[in-house]
This record gives structure tokens, C-alpha cells and sequence, in this order.
């Protein structure tokens, strides 16, 4: 994955997380990304079952941040977050969540344990894992 050499390791809350400026990256480097969170996302342990949809609130916060980076011209940014946004949507096991205002999440149900976060997606275009739940 070409994306590792921009991974910032840091702990936050106890918690050990992982870092990625997408807007450090190149466009393929993007599409390893939303292939990474496509297959973490398809974990065996998730549960399929459970059934989001996602708040207007949401949709409409995500509607403008992908108008931002059009106004700003950060086409190879506004392709991978439409996409991301999409998958998120439209996959109705994975909550899709936030005002925009700080950014959004992804979470996901987990057998046993609860919702997590998948990632967390900032308006300062990062993205946070979270290594250990």
C-alpha cells in the first residue's frame, strides 16, 4: 500500500490511532485507501444485520464539503470523498454520520461488542483509525 509512507502513529485518549492527510496523497494512492476501508469494512465480525440510514443533516454536510473541494478544485480529493461518501450511504450496515462541522465518521456494529468507529473522516481532510478498541 503506497499510502503507509504517510501514516502518522499517535495516541490519543489511551487509545493508539493512525493518521492519513489524504491530502498528501496521489490519486492511486486514494484509491488504495478506499479500497482499504471497503475491505475493513467487509470484516467478518461486523453485523451485517443491523441497518443504518444516514440523517439529512449528514447528507447535506456532505453535499457541501464535496462542494467545497469542487470550488477549491481539489478534483483528485473531490473524487475519492464522493466515492467514500457513496460507498457509506449506500452500504446499510455502516453508519454514516456528522454535521460536517469537525468532519464525519464511519461506524460499524461489531458481534459482541457494540458500534466503533471504522474512521473518522476530518474537514482538514485526515482521516483517523482507531488500532485498538
Amino acid at each position: 500500500m503506497g499510502f503507509i509512507v504517510h501514516l502518522q502513529k499517535f495516541s490519543q485518549n489511551n487509545r493508539l490511532k493512525l493518521r492519513i492527510e489524504t491530502s498528501r496523497l496521489s490519486e492511486g494512492q486514494l484509491n488504495e485507501l478506499l479500497e482499504g476501508i471497503k475491505t475493513l469494512s467487509c470484516s467478518g465480525k461486523i453485523n451485517r444485520k443491523k441497518r443504518y440510514r444516514a440523517e439529512e443533516l449528514t447528507v447535506q454536510a456532505a453535499e457541501e464539503f464535496l462542494s467545497e473541494l469542487a470550488i477549491n478544485r481539489e478534483w483528485r480529493l473531490l473524487g475519492f470523498y464522493a466515492s467514500l461518501f457513496e460507498y457509506a450511504f449506500n452500504t446499510d450496515y455502516l453508519r454514516f454520520n456528522g454535521t460536517g462541522i469537525s468532519g464525519f465518521s464511519i461506524r460499524v456494529d461489531i458481534e459482541g461488542k457494540g458500534e466503533i468507529s471504522l474512521c473518522t473522516l476530518y474537514r482538514n481532510k485526515t482521516i483517523d483509525f482507531s488500532l485498538k478498541r
